[in-house]
């Protein structure tokens, strides 16, 4: 999953903010720290605690290629935890209808799936919410 920042050049060094999410801004020295800087940032705004409600936009699949913007990659496990997230609060589910949905035996199953701490799916548990939640956006975790 990548996002996109416009980065702008300043007499001391750069500054960036997300396209997608513009609330997600940051700074750095060089390019290089920008960029760092920059997956930080990104990384720590979608790593939501599992009670926000908070329904951040999905990346856009492309962007005018342009000199001054970055892809700026999520680290796999924030991002399904994201799109975990994300699924149930558009559909406007609770946690404990999330887990009912894909049969899960226990709330606390599911709940691992939406904390990047612990999100880390088999292929077979990615399969089953795949057939369970056909319109869960998978492709955008490759």
């Amino acid at each position: 999953m990548n996002y996109h920042f416009i980065v702008h050049h300043e007499e001391k060094g750069f500054w960036a903010e997300c396209l997608e999410i513009p609330t997600c801004m940051t700074q750095g020295e060089t390019i290089e720290e920008l960029s760092q800087n920059a997956h930080e940032a990104l990384n720590l705004l979608l790593d939501e605690p599992e009670n926000s409600k908070i329904l951040f936009p999905l990346p856009a699949k492309k962007i005018k290629s342009v000199k001054k913007i970055i892809q700026v990659k999520v680290d796999t496990s924030i991002g399904f935890a994201f799109l975990m997230r994300r699924t149930r609060i558009k559909k406007g589910l609770s946690q404990q209808q999330m887990k009912k949905i894909l049969n899960f035996k226990t709330l606390f199953s599911y709940q691992k799936l939406e904390k990047a701490k612990y999100a880390n799916p088999t292929l077979k548990s990615l399969t089953h919410i795949k057939e369970c939640l056909p319109d869960f956006p998978l492709q955008y975790l490759f």
